[in-house]
């Protein structure tokens, strides 16, 4: 953790206009973000590289860029080759239901097909749902809606909880990234890779330190 900085800073608070109504301890003292980011790299990469994902590739950008170098080329040739993947995967064949399936076997059969759609793309399973051709087994329509409209349009009495003043914190996206952010940020191993093919397993097993070092140098970039 960046030792410069008060540790509610690290938080992400942004310092607000000047307001009777908001305590001074909250405000973010003026800090050189640019700065404090740098130092941290240099921090970073004083120690050794991880082995895995080319990290000394990765420490030896970091060193030419604190070094007031251009590296935009070198940086984005190293996310291409080794933070993607763009390897296309066949597509499947269809498979078709098999002759003298019964209809709970055919159920199974579909209730298969989208739990596996839904864990590679969800956008593509519930149009697949609602697109669908299955017949409604609702007998009476109009008792249906009537039902619905009745639940929907109940007055219901409100509870309303207690004003509780707390002090407002905002996000500030563009401070350093830490560890923690890191962690609290990735997704779930089973989440769909992104159009760059990379998943979030694969991501998982990049080390946290060669992706705290990439991100904050990526920051820097612009």
């Amino acid at each position: 953790m960046n030792t410069l900085l008060p540790p509610n800073l690290h938080e992400g608070h942004v310092a607000e206009e000047d307001d009777p109504d908001i305590d001074d301890s909250l405000a973010i003292p003026d800090v050189d973000h640019r700065e404090v980011i740098k130092d941290e790299l240099r921090k970073l990469t004083s120690k050794p590289p991880p082995r895995a994902y080319q990290g000394y590739r990765l420490w030896e950008i970091v060193r030419r860029f604190l070094d007031a170098e251009d590296i935009k080329i070198d940086l984005n040739a190293y996310l291409r080759e080794v933070l993607a993947n763009d390897r296309v995967k066949p597509q499947r064949q269809p498979v078709c239901p098999p002759d003298g399936e019964s209809r709970r076997q055919a159920k199974k059969r579909q209730y298969a097909l989208t739990q596996e759609l839904f864990r590679k793309n969800r956008t593509r399973s519930a149009r697949r749902v609602l697109d669908g051709d299955a017949d409604s087994k609702v007998e009476d329509p109009s008792g249906f809606l009537e039902e619905w409209r009745e639940i929907m349009e109940r007055v219901v009495p409100a509870s309303v909880s207690p004003n509780v003043q707390r002090p407002r914190q905002v996000i500030d996206p563009m401070f350093l990234i830490t560890v923690m952010d890191i962690k609290m940020a990735m997704l779930p191993s089973n989440s769909a890779s992104g159009p760059d093919g990379f998943s979030a397993k694969e991501l998982r097993k990049a080390p946290v330190t060669a992706l705290q070092v990439f991100l904050n140098l990526l920051m820097l970039q612009k």
